[in-house]
């Protein structure tokens, strides 16, 4: 089982690697590959590839965050912008 930390670091990979152009792509991925250790580049890549992957099951499960959150009546940034990339992944 993979910890917390380590999800946070290959969500905030997924994110970085997103931003940058094709050029830059590889040396963010190892930069970012080299902190979770010796099997970090395949994690990276797994990640990127899962969130692309998945990203229209991962939107209805989003919509469902928001509509909670709502029913909460609690502000969502980050719901919202992760929402607004898994729209942009999935189409």
């Amino acid at each position: 089982m993979q910890s917390p930390v380590l999800d946070d670091a290959l969500a905030g990979a997924e994110v970085v690697i997103s931003l940058v152009g094709p050029s830059a792509a590889d040396e963010i991925r190892d930069q970012i590959a080299a902190e979770p250790g010796e099997n970090g580049r395949d994690l990276v890549d797994r990640l990127v590839e899962g969130t692309r992957r998945h990203a229209g099951r991962r939107v209805h499960e989003m919509e469902a965050v928001t509509a909670y959150l709502n029913e909460l009546d609690v502000e969502h940034p980050v719901t919202e912008a992760t929402l607004s990339h898994l729209h942009r992944l999935s189409a």
